[in-house]
């Protein structure tokens, strides 16, 4: 074998595959986004514009997929590597409405909890409540359609939180949770991208003292 033959068999080969059947052909889409609360809590925060951190243990194929798909929606993502797999949920709404297909739960992880100066409780459709300082006033968002409350509370979470990050007091930071919460109803989709909505729809907020009947 001459130095070129020998040359030409040491080089690594390059091969390139047309694949056809990728092209669209205008039939239903695969869409694929990252979920959990702690994901959408940080992309409603960072919508409202904050710069988010986002901290979380990642694993499997799962997780390889969700890491890339958080980084790309602009957070900064500090990666924990877990043996471990995310959980992932699949779901089918071509006709309209959510239909679970597959629901896989992510690997345990063990948690620390901690007492806290004032808690907030999302409740759906009914105002959420809030204990602070010995009172407990419930915040009032204003009258709208539902199209899906999923994650709803994640970004009322991620309002509040945005809003004490700015230095807003803690009735305005609720106003702004509550709002974000609310346009994330309106929408399909968790953490809809409507920031201009949401600062308009937090002065429609009122957070008034929590009658009897609201506690049962």
């Amino acid at each position: 074998m001459n130095e070129r033959s020998r040359g030409d068999a040491d080089r690594v080969p390059r091969v390139c595959v047309f694949a056809p059947e990728f092209l669209p052909d205008g039939g239903g889409e695969l869409h694929v986004h990252a979920g959990g609360q702690g994901f959408w809590i940080a992309r409603m925060a960072r919508i409202l514009g904050a710069r988010v951190h986002l901290c979380g243990g990642f694993g499997g194929e799962t997780g390889a997929i969700l890491h890339d798909l958080m980084i790309r929606e602009g957070l900064v993502v500090r990666a924990v590597r877990i043996q471990g797999s995310n959980g992932a949920y699949i779901g089918d709404r071509r006709r309209g409405t959510r239909t679970a297909v597959a629901d896989i739960a992510p690997a345990a992880l063990r948690r620390h909890e901690a007492g806290a100066d004032t808690v907030v409780v999302s409740r759906a459709h009914a105002p959420a409540l809030v204990l602070s300082a010995g009172s407990l006033p419930e915040v009032v968002p204003p009258p709208l359609h539902a199209a899906d409350p999923a994650g709803a509370g994640d970004s009322m979470t991620a309002g509040i939180a945005v809003g004490l990050a700015r230095g807003l007091d803690l009735d305005a930071a609720l106003e702004l949770g509550a709002a974000a919460g609310s346009v994330n109803a309106m929408r399909d989709g968790v953490a809809t991208r409507q920031r201009h909505v949401v600062a308009r729809l937090a002065s429609k907020v009122v957070i008034r003292t929590v009658t009897e009947s609201a506690l049962r």
